[in-house]
Order: structure tokens, then C-alpha cells, then sequence
């Protein structure tokens, strides 16, 4: 027998196949049937808050790819964590309330997110704090809500709730969301409820099966998949995940997301490893974006055709469309993302660079004229690097995309600069004895490519002038 978790999304899934011309090859179809009920962001990441103008600009890429939430839930937005019993500000809660409104026009759901980390459940003033945050939110038009438990310590600190509950986290939790829900849809029938649970990934411990059991089949729960950041998600592993939760878990997808380990990255690459076959086990995607909004449209439009028809997903061919729409008929923001391309799901960087170094050093010895082709399309691929700035400059319209990968940008030029200086050095020591100053030389510039910790190009370039070192002393 399904379960009912499995059900509910298998006929979600089969309602699209019901419907033609899904578009999940990357065409660039304007058609968006979505085989999982609920797709977009979530503003989830620890780091500065998105602007208002970056939201609004992120709305209407969730629009154009056919998703349909936008979650806000930023770590670092006070009011959301470390201070959740205060209001927001005035002008802060309107701006909510306008970010709610535009969303609506663009077909996009505004979720609003508290995390109540440090709540004591038996405490009246905590719960009526939290209804009476929610409730501010409610009164500016918004009407999807999430409750977040993630990164909480994994114990009670009132005694109270220690009396009244012992060491079971997922009743207390399960009661408070339960609690949230009815007095929302008190007021709105159709208000909508997620919940992040304590354990979040991973094996499933005691606590998911508990909370399956206790917490209102309505309130979809988020989960990241095997680990906080999931190579690859496969669905007979959510279909256990959804066996324990009784419901189809929502995947708190975190790609591209750069904070923490990964502040240094931009995370441009392919959405990878994704099962075809949770069409028919999730309720959901949601994509935890990075620091820099305008960048993360790459990584949401190929959510957009994932979602389309997972089963004709193309990560390569969904991943130049989506390229293409952030920065239209650019070869520089292209060749750029190229660099960048790695991330948690996989891949590797510099991929052309790569192979380019090979060929090099495949016809370092021989000489002639394979080693002066060679020569000649590393070269070029170099100076591309150096002069990427004035080619994004005359490309790409969005100032602010430019302004939040300058750090990269900046890291590319140099890059490339140093590229073409080892290149050079290396040539010419090429064919004679060993010489040891040059060697040295190029080893220099090896560990100069390596002082900025903005990750582009991998580590291709430092290879590229390590290996020339070696041979230039031999």
C-alpha cells in the first residue's frame, strides 16, 4: 500500500503529465506546468539581508521560471531570530507588507518566516509573542507563515517545559506549530503553515517519527536531504523521510548557498544530482540562495525547468538557458560563470582552462607546432580573464549583478594576468637547460595566484604555473 505521502505527490505528478509541452529540456518553454506543488527561494542563508529592490527583482525571476514562494527567513535579520519576541519596526513591517503585495501581482506567495530560537513553550508571554509577530505580518496582507526550529540546541532550557514534556522536543514542537495553525486559520481559512523541524537531514531519528505523528497533516516540514548540503538527493531516501514525517517533505535545497565554509564562492554551476523521481515523493523545492541575490537567478531559472518535467532535465543545456536569461547574448558573464562553476553538488571549475593546461604540458616536450597551438589558445584564454571587466561592462545591463561579483571579477583579472605572466616566462626557458631562476620565478607567481581567497578557475592556474616551475628546473 502507498503511503499517504507518497499519494498525494505521485497524483501531483501525474497531473502534470496530464498536461503537454512541460518544457524540461531547457527550451525555454513559457509554459509552466511544475510537477511539485510548492517551488521558489528561501531568503535562509546567514549573512546581510537582501535590499528591498533585490527581492522585488528576485520575484519576478521566481515569476518567469514558474515558481511559485518566495520564503523569508534571513538568520540575519534580528527581528526574524535572535530578537523574535520584539516587533518589527514600523517601516520594516511595511516593507514586508510591500514585498507580500508585488509577490501576489507576479503569482508569487510571500512565506513569512520567525525562528523562535530560544522559545520556552510553557511560557504564555513566549507563545502570545510569537502569535502577536505573526499576527503584525498577517494585518499586511501576508498569508503563508513558517515556524523554524533549525540550528537550536537539541534540549529544553525552562524547567517548565521540562515538567511538561521530559526529553520529547517533538511534542513540544508539534504542539506550538499545531497551536499557530489553528489560530491563523481562525482568522484565515486558507492561511498556510510550514514548519523546520530540530533534526533536519541525515538519518531519521526518533524525533521525525514523533513529529509525523503528532503535527497536523497540514504543515508541510522542511528537510535538506542526506546532509546540510546534498551532493545528490535520491528518492527512495525521501520516500523514508516521508514515511517517518507522514507527509511529502519539502527539500530545503542548499544550492546555491555560500555562506559559512563557503563565503568565497560563487556557486554559478549546474543543478546536479537531483532524482528525477521525486516528482513523485516531494511536496516541494525550495532553493536556498546565496549571499548575492542577483547571481542565485542561475541556479532558480534551472529550478524552473527541473520542475517543468524532471524526468527530461538537461543540467548542461538547462544551465546555458539559464545563463543566457540573467545575462542575455553575453559571452563575457558566460565565460565567467565557467570559472565558478563548482560547488556542493559537484562539478569542477575552469573546465575549458583544464584542458587547455593539459594540451600545454601533453606538448611540452615535443615542441613544434602542437606546442605553439597550444601556447598560443592558453594565451588567449589568459587575456580573456585580464580584460573580463570591460567585456561584463559592455554586456551585462544589470549594475547590480556587476557590483555584487566584483570581488570575483577582480580575482579573474588578476588571474589571468598572472596566467600570462607564468605563460610567458615558462615559453621562454622552454627547450633550453634547466634554469632555476626562472623556475623559481614561476613558483613565485604559483603562490601569488593562490593569496586571494575568492575562489575562481579552481585550482587550475596555480597547477598550470606549479608544473612549469617543476619542469623549468629539471
Amino acid at each position: 500500500m502507498r503511503s499517504p505521502a507518497r499519494l498525494t505527490a505521485l497524483l501531483a505528478a501525474l497531473a502534470c503529465a496530464l498536461v503537454s509541452g512541460c518544457g524540461g529540456d531547457g527550451s525555454g518553454s513559457s509554459r509552466h506546468a511544475n510537477v511539485f506543488p510548492i517551488t521558489g527561494l528561501i531568503e535562509g542563508f546567514y549573512g546581510p539581508p537582501y535590499a528591498a529592490e533585490d527581492r522585488l527583482a528576485l520575484v519576478h525571476v521566481l515569476a518567469e521560471a514558474g515558481l511559485d514562494h518566495y520564503v523569508y527567513a534571513p538568520k540575519n535579520d534580528p527581528y526574524h531570530r535572535s530578537r523574535w519576541r520584539e516587533p518589527y519596526p514600523p517601516d520594516e513591517l511595511a516593507a514586508i507588507g510591500e514585498l507580500a503585495r508585488a509577490a501576489a501581482r507576479e503569482g508569487v506567495t510571500l512565506t513569512f518566516a520567525v525562528s523562535p530560537t530560544d522559545m520556552a513553550f510553557t511560557n504564555e508571554a513566549d507563545v502570545a509573542a510569537l502569535l502577536a509577530k505573526l499576527d503584525a505580518v498577517r494585518a499586511e496582507g501576508v498569508r503563508s507563515f513558517t515556524v523554524s526550529f533549525d540550528d537550536t540546541l537539541p534540549f529544553f532550557s525552562a524547567p517548565g517545559d521540562l515538567l511538561r514534556y521530559g526529553l520529547d522536543l517533538a511534542a513540544a514542537h508539534a504542539e506550538l506549530v499545531n497551536s499557530v495553525l489553528a489560530h491563523l486559520r481562525a482568522s484565515e481559512p486558507a492561511a498556510e503553515l510550514f514548519f523546520t523541524p530540530m533534526d533536519y537531514n541525515g538519518a531519521i531519528q526518533p524525533y521525525s517519527f514523533r513529529l509525523g505523528e503528532l503535527l497536523d497533516a497540514a504543515v508541510p516540514v522542511f528537510w535538506t536531504g542526506p546532509s546540510v548540503y546534498s551532493p545528490s538527493v535520491d528518492a527512495a531516501y525521501m520516500a523514508q523521510v516521508a514515511d517517518a514525517l507522514r507527509r511529502p517533505p519539502l527539500l530545503w535545497d542548499n544550492f546555491p548557498v555560500n555562506d559559512a565554509f563557503y563565503a568565497y564562492e560563487l556557486h554559478l554551476g549546474e543543478y546536479l544530482g537531483r532524482d528525477p523521481a521525486l516528482a513523485g515523493v516531494l511536496g516541494g523545492v525550495i532553493l536556498n540562495t546565496m549571499i548575492e541575490p542577483r547571481a542565485s537567478q542561475v541556479a532558480l531559472r534551472q529550478l524552473g525547468t527541473f520542475a517543468d518535467d524532471p524526468a527530461r532535465f538537461d543540467p548542461e543545456r538547462a544551465w546555458r538557458a539559464a545563463l543566457e536569461a540573467t545575462a542575455p547574448g553575453s559571452n563575457a558573464f558566460r565565460l565567467f560563470a565557467e570559472q565558478s562553476r563548482a560547488s556542493p553538488l559537484g562539478r569542477v571549475d575552469a573546465v575549458e582552462l583544464e584542458a587547455k593546461v593539459d594540451a600545454f604540458y601533453d606538448a611540452f616536450d615535443g615542441g613544434g607546432p602542437a606546442f605553439d597551438e597550444a601556447t598560443a589558445g592558453l594565451g588567449a584564454l589568459f587575456d580573456r580573464f585580464s580584460a573580463i571587466r570591460p567585456a561584463l561592462a559592455r554586456e551585462v545591463a544589470d549594475a547590480r549583478l556587476l557590483a555584487e561579483i566584483e570581488p570575483w571579477i577582480t580575482r579573474l583579472e588578476e588571474l589571468g594576468a598572472i596566467g600570462r605572466r607564468g605563460l610567458d616566462a615558462i615559453v621562454a626557458a622552454h627547450g633550453g637547460a634547466a634554469d632555476r631562476a626562472a623556475a623559481l620565478s614561476v613558483k613565485a607567481m604559483a603562490v601569488e595566484s593562490e593569496l586571494d581567497p575568492h575562489r575562481m578557475c579552481g585550482d587550475a592556474v596555480a597547477r598550470f604555473l606549479s608544473e612549469g616551475a617543476d619542469r623549468l628546473a629539471r
